[in-house]
């Protein structure tokens, strides 16, 4: 079961291993934030959209939430791939909201924007 995200932001879910979803998790984290977050859900995916109202304020909130993401070692990469090792949503929400605010730069982005992203179940 492979998942992925496609639009301003494209990530491939690790498969089997992730079952959380990608708008729930901006969701929550835009929520205290002068950003919105819409999502358009449907039984294969969802259309989400965001509005940057203020993008370093919801990189704030990013680096807070992944603040206890810590990368794999080299052997537990190993374990992982032979399947001798799971990690839960948890670790796969953080690295994935991690690599959401250093692929668009939220730290540096301007204010304004609307950004839009296909989520595939």
């Amino acid at each position: 079961m492979g998942r992925y995200i496609s639009g301003d932001f494209d990530y491939k879910f690790i498969v089997g291993d992730q079952s959380s979803s990608f708008g729930e998790v901006l969701e929550k984290l835009a929520e205290g934030t002068n950003n919105s977050v819409t999502r358009y859900i449907s039984d294969v995916g969802e259309i989400v959209r965001i509005y940057l109202d203020d993008p370093k304020e919801l990189a704030k909130d990013i680096k807070k939430f992944t603040k206890k993401y810590k990368p794999l070692t080299p052997e537990q990469e190993e374990q992982f791939c032979n399947f001798k090792l799971r990690m839960g949503d948890d670790y796969w929400d953080m690295y994935m909201m991690k690599k959401f605010a250093e692929q668009l730069d939220l730290e540096n982005r301007d204010s304004g924007d609307s950004l839009e992203f296909d989520v595939e179940y």
